[in-house]
Parts: structure tokens; sequence; C-alpha cells
């Protein structure tokens, strides 16, 4: 997630003499060997002979990348700083479960490990789910045209019973808070999934992909059928899901949060919607009632109005003997890399054909995986206190987003394009922002846990014990519906991430992010301050970018911007959007220009959060009584065959601690994938966009100013 959105100041705001107040200190454990280690840890991914102000990214991490140890691993199509982290926790989380005191997760994950018993098993489990589920919908009925009220009854129930398993075609169903009222909740409508991301299916996109997955489902199906491999039904099933993605809503449109808030009842969305441009013939309320109980949802928030207002007609294109073998291929395939290894390898031939990685995850890293994704909290209560993440740990991550909070108030009293009154509702907001640090107290709680995880079986068969977590996750889901707006965190402790959520008006980072190489409190703080103190600051900036400026102190979406600032703010978001928009990645076969629109929001954000983040590291060291941190004069420091620190300075020590956290190299498929559908820019491009626009920068390393700045905050 990793939102970030910051403030732009005069420049005089922004420096500070580098060695100023910078004295020698001892803070637990801050000590000259520690600050060597963390040099000689930046001094190894440098590039000496690139000059920073051409090239910051390469200049940060170019000797990271032509490391050999640093390749993109074999069952990987991309790899860096995020990922290294990942990968030791996820070492972490294997050695967790690999002890038998975890119980019932450890069982979990033996069932998972039990390879010989899945492949004895084979297709049988997948046979007997299918039974279960009960498809009936046109098996036999090649005919195209208007279907009756009974063949969407038909479908009604079909669907119905795939939602019980975890499944959906056609589009999604599930619980959220109201945006104009957080305090309550709402069942929300909104266009599915595909087995591609809708620009690569949508019209223009690259007939190669659609080739590999009419291989693929035909394959797939060979398996699970026997017979010929069936390339018609495939092509079949994958023109359906063009026909699909072009009515669907692209990707930037998405992002809107007004656009996709249209609440009406459900017998108003029946009639399509309030200007009741259609007559639906699905039977929406029979639909609901199926699933969260009779009478339960009589309104509704459609994300995709136009969507629902064409689905039909583009199904009624297809034979109905294609809508169901769909069906059957969306069960089959949400569920298919848990049955033995030839589906497992199927499945993964195709991961290949659109990510690059050359070889499968071992099975100790999947199965780990898997069961923290079934058993999260207990996992992440046993990885918290393997870790040793403590009190200290979250109280100077609490100090540094207190100075953040700072920064971005001190920085509205000189903002120029903004009235007074929106400077106050701003400032109002970001005194609300609420921070969650490190993990939740209810990972500790059993008897929250033991309801929580009811129903999850780890005893028997593996793909048995997978899907009574899936259905246990559905129930969950639905039950949701009648409980207060929750307080659960989105994230399980190991993942390497942070979020920002409008509608509770909360950043929130897992102990997973919350290490070397992005956070280590024996580290001097401008490095930490460069590192997670950006991400901190990212998501709090992500309450005043394009979509979180929409949302007010209490998570309600209101609109509590003056026109006159929302003019200046759109026009300098333009800015953001068309910089960006100009940026280019090595794709599979072509460059491929990043989506300026669609990563606008990220952009913003990390501008902001490097402007913010220094300012709020200045301002920290200024105030020694406010904050008891590791600030050591680095020029005691040291060290044979450096590129750096015969020079470095606080000041650049923050701008290393920034650039090499996203240290990283892409397979160029990966990288094509990315831009189509990812809202984070590239690696590279979140280095030198920002570090372009930063004044701070240019100060710091010497480099001539750029004219063509763009900023937000």
């Amino acid at each position: 997630m990793l939102h970030i959105l910051f403030l732009v100041g005069s420049a005089h705001a922004l420096m500070r003499s580098p060695q100023k107040g910078m004295t020698y200190n001892e803070v637990q454990g801050c000590s000259l060997g520690s600050q060597a280690d963390m040099l000689q840890a930046i001094n190894g991914k440098t590039d000496g002979q690139t000059d920073a102000c051409e090239d910051f990214y390469q200049h940060a991490c170019g000797g990271w990348m032509s490391a050999p140890e640093n390749a993109i691993p074999s069952d990987r199509s991309s790899w860096g700083t995020f990922h290294a982290l990942g990968k030791k926790n996820q070492l972490v989380v294997q050695e967790i479960l690999s002890e038998k005191s975890m119980g019932a997760p450890h069982m979990y994950y033996r069932s998972c490990m039990d390879a010989e018993a899945i492949d004895k098993a084979d297709k049988a489990p997948m046979e007997m789910l299918l039974r279960n589920v009960g498809l009936s919908f046109g098996t036999a009925d090649d005919s195209t045209g208007s279907w009756t009220a009974g063949d969407y009854k038909l479908l009604q129930k079909d669907m119905c019973s795939m939602y019980m398993v975890g499944t959906a075609a056609f589009w999604s169903v599930g619980v959220g808070t109201v945006p104009d009222d957080p305090k309550k909740k709402e069942v929300g409508l909104s266009q599915g999934g595909l087995s591609l991301p809708r620009s690569m299916l949508a019209k223009g996109s690259s007939s190669t992909k659609h080739e590999k997955l009419k291989k693929h489902i035909a394959d797939s199906f060979q398996l699970l059928e026997g017979g010929n491999s069936d390339m018609k039904m495939a092509a079949d099933i994958v023109k359906l899901e063009m026909d699909i993605a072009d009515v669907m809503l692209d990707e930037v449109s998405l992002r809107d949060p007004k656009k996709t808030f249209n609440p009406m009842s459900v017998a108003s969305f029946q009639e399509g919607g309030p200007e009741k441009k259609y007559q639906m013939k699905f039977p929406w309320q029979d639909h609901l009632d199926c699933i969260y109980g009779k009478g339960k949802v009589k309104n509704v928030d459609v994300a995709t109005p136009s969507y629902f207002n064409k689905i039909e007609s583009v199904l009624e294109s297809h034979s109905k003997k294609t809508v169901a073998k769909y069906l059957k291929w969306k069960v089959f395939s949400a569920h298919y890399t848990h049955l033995s290894k030839r589906f497992y390898d199927e499945a993964f031939s195709m991961s290949k054909a659109l990510g690059g990685a050359e070889e499968e995850p071992k099975r100790e890293e999947v199965c780990a995986s898997r069961t923290e994704g079934a058993w999260g909290d207990y996992v992440s209560r046993a990885f918290v206190e393997k870790i040793g993440f403590d009190e200290q740990d979250r109280t100077t991550a609490k100090k540094m987003i207190h100075h953040i909070k700072n920064a971005f108030i001190k920085n509205l009293a000189t903002n120029e394009w903004m009235t007074p009154e929106t400077k106050a509702k701003a400032k109002k907001k970001c005194l609300a922002i609420k921070e969650k640090i490190g993990y939740p107290d209810y990972i500790n709680n059993v008897t929250y846990l033991e309801e929580k995880y009811q129903g999850v079986t780890s005893e028997g068969a593996y793909f048995d014990n997978h899907m009574s977590s899936v259905r246990a996750g559905v129930q969950r889901g639905i039950k949701d519906l009648d409980k207060p707006v929750s307080q659960e965190w989105d994230m399980d402790m190991s993942t390497v991430n942070a979020y920002y959520d409008p509608s509770r008006n909360e950043i929130v980072f897992p102990s997973g992010i919350l290490q070397a190489p992005f956070f280590n409190k024996e580290y001097h703080m401008a490095y930490n301050f460069g590192a997670i103190g950006v991400v901190m600051g990212h998501e709090m900036s992500h309450g005043f970018d394009d979509q979180g400026r929409l949302f007010d102190e209490t998570g309600k979406m209101v609109d509590w911007w003056d026109k006159k600032d929302e003019v200046n703010f759109k026009a300098r978001a333009g800015c953001i959007s068309e910089q960006y928009g100009s940026y280019k990645v090595k794709g599979e076969t072509q460059d491929c220009s990043v989506n300026g629109n669609l990563t606008l929001g990220e952009n913003i954000a990390d501008n902001g959060g490097v402007h913010l983040a220094f300012q709020a590291y200045t301002a920290m060291t200024t105030n020694k009584n406010s904050f008891d941190a590791c600030t050591p004069q680095l020029s005691l420091i040291q060290m044979e065959n450096s590129t750096i620190t015969n020079e470095i300075t606080p000041e650049k020590l923050y701008f290393y601690g920034f650039a090499q956290v996203w240290c990283s190299k892409t397979k160029p498929s990966a990288a094509e994938m990315q831009v189509k559908t990812d809202p984070h820019s590239p690696a590279e491009w979140r280095v030198k966009g920002t570090t372009h626009n930063s004044e701070v920068f240019e100060q710091s390393f010497g480099c001539s100013p750029n004219k063509d700045k763009c900023a937000v905050w």
C-alpha cells in the first residue's frame, strides 16, 4: 500500500548546518559501532562512478543491483529490499509453524507440506467441491439471445453457492463502511475479477497473452475432465472475459471515491438505478437474501452502475453453455493451486508467462503463506514475540510520527495556496489521525482468537482444511454486516508494508516493516527518518492526496475544501501526473509509460513524504529534549574504500536511507504488468521523481536546481 503525501515550504525552512548540534551520544545501543555497520551497508549498495545529481537511483542502488547475490531469484519476477525483508520474515514464519507448540496452525502447515497425500488425492477434492456447489445453469444449452426469468433464477442459485466457497463470477459482493457515515456498514456491489487484469483483456490488449490464457484454460480443464484439450471452449471463455472487460470501469476511474459511491435501494438498483436506464433481470433481492438472510439487505452501495447496466447484455450475447463453463472455471481456478502437483504446475505456467518467474517457490514458503492466511492472528502473535518487537520500538516510532505530524502542521502555516479556513480543517484532520504501531492488542486475547477462527480445521486432509478456512472467512464476512465497524488491522504482522485507511483516518505499521533496513533504533535518526520516516509521512499524507482529501477527520466523505483551494490542488496534482506520465520502463516487447493518473495518489504521497519526513528530522535534532534519539557525529567514523563516508552528512544520510529501501530489479514482463495495473510507480521513478522535485536534495548534494519542479504539499 505504502501511500504517501507531503508538504512544500520555503527553502530556508528545509536546511540546517550539517554538523551543528550533532554530537556523539549513547542512546540504547546507539554507538559508533552501530553507525559503522549502517554506513558499511549503505556503501555496499552505492555506485561511486555515477554522479548523485545525474541519476540518484543508480548512484544509491547501482552497487546493490550489480552484486551477484542480488540477482532476481529464479522463483521471482522481481527482487528488492522489500522482497528481501519479506523473505526474512517468511523464514521466521516457517520456523514458527514448524514448532508443535503452535498447535492447530502447525497441523495446518504440516497438512499443506504433505505433498504425497495431496498428490494421491489428485483431482478428487475438486470433483467433490464441484458436486457440493451443484452448478446447474445452462450446461447443455448452446443457444444465444434473451434469457428467461428461469435462466436468471438458476444463475442466482449457482452464484450464491459459489459465494459460500469463496468465489464469484461477473461481480463482487461484500460488506464495508458507508463513505458518508463511517460508523455504519452497508453491502457494496462492484464489477468482479477476471483471469487477467482488465487492461490485458480489453480492446487493444495483447493477443499473445490471450493465446496463453486460452491454452492454460484448455489444459487445466483437460487435467480435471480428461479427454482432449478443448481449445474452442477455452476461446469462448476468453472471448466472454474480453467482452466483460470492455464494459468495466478502468483502473483510474475506480480510484475516484465519489464516482464509486452510489447508494440506492435494492429495488431501485433492480430498475437500473435512480434514472431507471435499464431493468435488470437478475433477481438481486433473492441473491442478497440468499447470502445475508431474508430481508437483511434493503440498500446497497453500487460502485460501478454503468457496468451492471451492461453486463446482462454481454452475458446474453454468449451461449448459456459458455457461461455455464465459465462458472465452473471460476470455482475451479479459485482453488486449483491447492490440488496435486500437476495442477499447481499448470497454474504456475500461466504465472510464469505473465511475470517471468522461472521456477516455482519452495513448498515451505507456499505453505507458510497459506497457513498465515488461514490462521493470521495466531501467527502474528508468535511472529511479534519471535522478532522481539517491544515497547521501546513502538515508542520510538510514535515519537517519529509525532514530529512528522508537527511538520505537516508547520507547513500548513506557510502554505500560500490554501485559504485559512481549509488550512484549519486540514490541521484538525492531521491531529485526529490515529496511529497503530507494531501489533494490535487483540492478538493476545485467546477468547477473541478462538471465536474468530471457529470452524477452521487442521486435522483433516489439506484441501479440506483449506476449504474450512475459506468457508469460515466467508461466514465472518457475512456476519460482519450485523457487527460494529471493525477495528481489526488489514495486514498480518509479518507484512512488509503499511497503509492509510480514510474511513478510519488512521495509519498502520505492522512490526514486519519496523525492522532494518527500514528501521533500527540503534541507527542514526537521519537514516531512520529517510527510511521508515518517509513511509510514515507517506501514509499520513494519503489523508490529503487526491483520494484522501475527500474525507474529513472522522473518516466521512464530505466536501470540506474551499472551491479555490480545490482548483489549486488539482493544478498541482496535474503537474505531478504529467511529470510521472513522461517516465518509461522497459517492457517485454517495448518501453512502457507510467500511468500518471493511475499512480497520482502514490506520487503525491511520495513527494510529500520525502519533504515532510526531512522537516520532521531537522525539527527533532533542534529539540533534543523532546526525543532521546541517536544522532552521533558522522565524521568520527572512519571506513576504508568508501564512496560516501568522506563527505557524508546527516542530510545525505537521510536521502540514502530513503533511496536504498527502493533498490530493486524487475523482469520486463512484470514491469509491463505493473505500469498497467499498479497504482504505485516503479521503484526507480519513486526515487528519481521525488529527488527531481526536492530542493533539499539539490542543496544536500550540491546539484544544480531543477526549474520544472512539481509539488502538492
